[in-house]
């Protein structure tokens, strides 16, 4: 609550607003008695724990793709008590993302709202937390820049991680790891980066040879925040071939051990 009139942010392209400023129950039915309580007609008091639920949709922009969505959650039966509850909350919400100066913005700016209360404005996406943060074969991924999407590839290339192969497999399994689908694997790159991105599918394994894939970030990729704009740099990206790919996955599967090796985009095709 120390952000109101601050202009530090205004030449910042994107702020992260933590939670949001929800004061007790007790605060807000007591700032409620305040302003009402000689109004003539008495307030509605809840117990804390005895509060009805208020389902609230989500406010979706015209940009957005998402069906319609809301959430239920403990709310005032006085209207005049949710009023108040809202005013502060939502003022504070607003004074934060006010930070960034958005009337006299030359450009879009972004702002990441973390938290599943709705606000009082429109939004372009929601996001799960889960979808939000890096899981542990994500990390993998951006730390080695390349990442193998099956659980024997995992044993195979990474065994210094220690996984045998049930708990490869689990990693896997849809909903366990965004390793079950590659492309959330890259949500928390810069979209340029994602378009680099190439896929190897080959054949390895075993005498039969099974479907393997493995995901490769550009040779030069290297993700930092510089302490200051003049430590930007402009850098062009450098794609594996066939041949260094396979070298790469011999090292890992054995020699000789791979076949049928194709190496494509990721978004090949794709806007």
């Amino acid at each position: 609550m120390s952000l109101r009139g601050t202009n530090d942010y205004k030449n910042r392209s994107v702020i992260f607003v933590t939670g949001r400023n929800q004061p007790p129950h007790d605060a807000v039915d007591r700032q409620a008695r305040a302003i009402f309580g000689t109004s003539g007609y008495p307030l509605v008091h809840d117990k804390k724990d005895m509060m009805p639920t208020d389902q609230v949709e989500y406010w979706l922009s015209e940009r957005s793709s998402h069906a319609s969505s809301a959430i239920n959650f403990p709310t005032f039966r006085d209207p005049r008590v949710v009023a108040v509850q809202k005013q502060i909350r939502e003022a504070e919400s607003i004074q934060a993302i006010a930070r960034l100066r958005l009337v006299w913005s030359n450009y879009q700016k972004r702002v990441f709202l973390l938290s599943n209360l709705p606000v009082e404005m429109p939004v372009d996406h929601l996001i799960k937390f889960t979808d939000l943060m890096h899981d542990k074969l994500e990390m993998e991924l951006i730390k080695n820049g390349d990442l193998p999407l099956t659980a024997l590839g995992l044993v195979k290339m990474r065994p210094e991680l220690g996984y045998s192969s049930a708990g490869a497999s689990k990693l896997f399994q849809a909903g366990r790891s965004k390793a079950s689908d590659p492309k959330r694997l890259l949500l928390g790159l810069p979209s340029l980066v994602r378009t680099d991105v190439q896929i190897a599918s080959f054949r390895a394994g075993n005498k039969y040879k099974s479907a393997q894939q493995q995901l490769f970030l550009s040779k030069n990729f290297k993700l930092f925040l510089p302490e200051n704009e003049d430590e930007l740099t402009i850098s062009t990206s450098i794609p594996w071939n066939k041949e260094e790919v396979l070298t790469h996955l011999e090292a890992g599967w054995g020699e000789g051990e791979i076949e049928d090796l194709d190496l494509e985009y990721l978004y090949k095709g794709e806007p």
